[in-house]
Formats: structure tokens, sequence, C-alpha cells
């Protein structure tokens, strides 16, 4: 009887092993409780010391659904990332919507992207890793075309023109769009403008704007539209006729703690509005090497700003300048002055100086 119960003993015993096994192969599955820790010191992706290593990871077997990462978010980056040009990254978004928006995050790194042009779409937004670590670099007529429904922002963007025609390094056409903490820069051979507006709602808060043309015509920024400008730097130079801020074609400004300042071989002006525009200037410094305000065929409403212009500080042909509480350093203004001041701090209380 004993050695019944021994016998029947070591059949359970081996019946229990052999199921064990049995249901070990069916499941592959690797429990939290099973994986021994890092040991702390040589971490987990060496091949040395205890833990999971990377060598044990076989390729392929993290996948963006294990890892959870975040929905319609696109990545550029030189490495690592889902592309590594931001046109590549833009031109795989097919499904943006007002219900399904997206966002393209460009980590650190000097993208150059040729004479192609990165055109955003609606519900996508383009984002940095900041003004002095993102940047994009490009040689086409529009380095970047914005679209409306969209925001860019915590970027640079560097062009070099190498059109004759003229060209400019970011451009909203007909689509009014956020511009956010972007700096643009322009070198070039060409003329026209580092950043033209063509659209209207569009805000520029926080850009820079730098353009030092070689050839003909440049504005840093140039409108076309309806356009918010605050804490706005515009810088150009060129040959022919600079501008810090060019308005045309019926645009409707308003420009609040604006510097514009431009310095031209023919003519430059720090802000100029013409084809009916309508400008109010909040805090703004106007500056150019013969002209602080170009006027023609227009309206300025000007309010505790300064305007330096040693031809001008305020021209006007075919418009007319409304100008009060502020500092007018160099020629004659025309329009209506109240309470203005000259360089030398006469005060005007009710004619220009």
């Amino acid at each position: 009887m004993k050695r019944y119960m021994i016998s029947l003993l070591v059949l359970i015993f081996l019946f229990s092993l052999f199921s064990a096994i049995a249901f070990a192969t069916q499941d592959d599955s690797v429990l939290s409780q099973h994986v021994k820790e890092a040991d702390g010191t040589s971490g987990q992706d060496t091949n040395t010391g205890s833990g999971i290593k990377t060598g044990h990871i076989q390729d392929g077997a993290i996948t963006p659904s294990k890892m959870g990462f975040y929905k319609n978010v696109i990545v550029v980056a030189p490495s690592g990332g889902d592309f590594t040009s931001p046109v590549d990254a833009m031109n795989a978004i097919t499904d943006a919507s007002a219900s399904n928006p997206y966002l393209v995050k460009i980590m650190p790194g000097s993208f150059n992207i040729g004479a192609n042009s990165v055109q955003m779409k609606e519900y996508v937004d383009i984002e940095g890793s900041g003004e002095n670590i993102t940047v994009i670099e490009g040689s086409a007529y529009n380095v970047l075309s914005g679209a409306s429904n969209s925001e860019l922002r915590f970027l640079t963007i560097n062009s070099t023109c190498q059109y004759s025609g003229g060209g400019n390094s970011l451009r909203a056409v007909n689509s009014p769009a956020k511009i956010t903490h972007v700096t643009v820069k322009v070198t070039k051979t060409c003329g026209l403008g580092g950043i033209a507006i063509s659209a209207g709602g569009t805000t520029l808060t926080d850009v820079t704007a730098t353009i030092t043309g070689t050839d003909g015509d440049n504005a840093a920024i140039g409108t076309d539209g309806s356009i918010t400008m605050k804490n706005v730097t515009a810088t150009a130079s060129g040959p022919g006729w600079a501008y810090g801020v060019k308005n045309g074609a019926g645009s409707i400004v308003i420009m609040n703690n604006v510097t514009a300042e431009a310095s031209g071989g023919i003519g430059g002006s720090g802000v100029a509005g013409d084809r009916s525009s309508s400008i109010t200037m909040i805090n703004v410094t106007a500056k150019g090497s013969h002209y602080g305000i170009v006027n023609e065929n227009s309206t300025f409403h000007v309010e505790c700003s300064t305007i330096v212009g040693p031809n001008q500080t305020a021209h006007a042909y075919n418009g007319y300048n409304y100008i009060g509480n502020s500092k007018l350093d160099g020629g004659p203004a025309s329009g209506t002055c109240a309470g203005v001041y000259d360089e030398n701090y006469t005060f005007y209380t009710n004619t220009c100086p």
C-alpha cells in the first residue's frame, strides 16, 4: 500500500510538471514579477550587470501602440523622429480637420530644405523647440507658406533667395494665421520681403524679421491684408528702397510695441502705407534713413511713438497723418499733431514741427 501511494504521488507530480510546461509553451507573455529589475549601476542599455538589456529586446518589438505615443503628433528630428524633413512631415498629413487637428513638433537642429517649401495646412500647427535651436533653412521663393486655422511658433527661418523675381522667407497667403515667437532672417540677391502677408486676420506676436538685400527693394514685413502686430521688430536694408513694415492694398494694420527700422540706398522708411491702408501705431519706433513714415493714399493714427527720419519724420502724399503724444525726431511732419515734441524736446501743442 505504501509503495502504491508513493507511485501515485510521483505520477501526480510528473503530471503537474508536464502540464506547467505545456501551458508555459502556449502562453508566451512576460509577467512583471518575472522581470528582474535593473541593478542600478550598469543600467539596462549595456551587456553587463543584471536586469533586462537592450540586446534582449527584438527589433520591432516596441511599437507606438505599446509605447502610447501622442496621437496626431508628428516629430521631426535629425534622428529618432518620424521624419527628418519638415516638408515630408507636413506632406504626410492628409486628414487634418477641426475635429482632428495635428501638431508637427520640430526638435532642436538645423533643417535645410533647399529649394523645397513647407506648405502649412489647416488645423496643423508647427512648433519648434526654440528660436535659437530650431532652424529651417531654404532658398525657395516661399520657404514656408501659412494656412488658416494654424499657428507657427518657437523657431527660426533662414532664407537665401535664389530667384531674381523676388521671394519671401515666410508667407501667409489668403490665409489668416498666427505667428508667435518666430525669427525670420533673409539674406538674398532679390527683392520683396521677409514676411509677406496677403490675408485677413493674421497676428504676429513676439516676432523678429530681418532682411539684408543686395538687389532691388526690400521689406522686412509686407502686408496686403488685415494684421495685428505686438512685440515685433522689423529691420530692412538694401540698395533700393527699404521698409521695416510696408502696408498696402487696403491693409488694416494695428501695431503695438513695434520697432521698424530701414536703411535704403534710394530711400528708407520705418513704416509705409499706400493704396488706402489704415495704420494704427501705438508705442512704435519707426526709423528710416530718409523717412520715419511714408504715407501714400492712406491714413495713419500714431500715439505714444517715436518717429525718426532726416528728410521727413512723417511724409504724406494724398494721405493724412494724425499724430499725438509722440516724439518727432528729424525733418518736418505732415498732418495733424497734438502734444508732440521734437529731438530738442521743443513741445508743440497743436501743430507739427
